[in-house]
């Protein structure tokens, strides 16, 4: 705990070590009134018989975050809400502009001057259309990962 200081109404209630099977450096893991700090500590070999441990803290986890759900701990971490919510802000701005297009579209095909006026570009059709292109495109994909050829994307 050299790194991170007690604030004055927290108390240290346990501390333990962590070891791994086939690696020599542990977890320091220090239960406090009001946080787990959760220390790596790297042990390194200065000489034959003489080992330095270099501590340094990798996580600190607020006690209120942490619920039981199903019998299961579970620790409710701001990072994984806050990608949550911008990924899903973006993919919602995405659909949402492509929905404009697909909607706007039958307003543009109809102002060019030499269309036929039996030919009516509908958005139910272009929907039917992009899908189509969709899953065809989708089952070319298949076909050639099936064939051991790499995807188009990545």
């Amino acid at each position: 705990m050299e790194n991170y200081e007690l604030a004055e109404d927290e108390v240290i209630l346990l501390t333990t070590e962590v070891y791994y099977d086939d690696v020599e450096d542990k977890l320091l893991l220090t239960l406090t009134s009001k946080k787990i700090i959760i220390e790596k500590v790297e042990i390194k070999k200065v000489s034959l018989l003489k080992k330095e441990e270099d501590k340094k803290v990798i996580n600190i986890v607020n006690i209120s975050d942490i619920k039981l759900y199903n019998n299961k701990v579970q620790v409710h971490q701001k990072n994984t809400e806050e990608y949550i919510s911008k990924v899903l802000n973006r993919l919602t701005v995405v659909g949402s502009l492509f929905l404009v297009v697909l909607a706007g579209l039958p307003i543009l095909c109809s102002l060019i001057p030499n269309m036929p006026k039996n030919v009516t570009v509908g958005g139910t059709g272009l929907l039917i259309v992009v899908g189509v292109a969709l899953e065809t495109y989708n089952q070319i994909e298949n076909q050639l990962v099936s064939r051991n050829y790499s995807r188009s994307y990545k």
